[in-house]
């Protein structure tokens, strides 16, 4: 279930998630990426999930963009150019392997 604060919304890193990309939550844990862009950090669990559902709506759902688009625009420019990156890489793996579920 996202949450909302000033810089736009935040979704959790959770069994939601991993059904709706069709992979298990552990794989989704284990791809959490080292940001290059904060000294070699990993990326907070909920900034991951976020990024991998602004990636999924860009990339699956960009017919509707419209619809979402001004939901997580804010959000979208806070997070590193390198997690975006990684998330899109990681949307791309997922629905290659299979169909996600609608989002809500």
């Amino acid at each position: 279930m996202r949450s909302d604060s000033w810089c736009g919304p935040r979704w959790p890193l959770d069994g939601r998630l991993a059904a709706l990309l069709g992979v298990p939550l552990p794989e989704l844990i284990a791809r959490t990426p080292t940001l290059a862009s904060a000294e070699g950090r990993a990326a907070e669990p909920a900034e991951w999930a976020t990024a991998l559902v602004i990636a999924l709506l860009q990339l699956r759902y960009h017919d509707r963009c419209s619809t979402w688009n001004a939901l997580v625009e804010v959000r979208r420019n806070t997070i590193p150019r390198d997690l975006m990156r990684a998330a899109m890489e990681t949307v791309c793996d997922c629905v290659a392997r299979g169909t996600p579920a609608d989002v809500d």
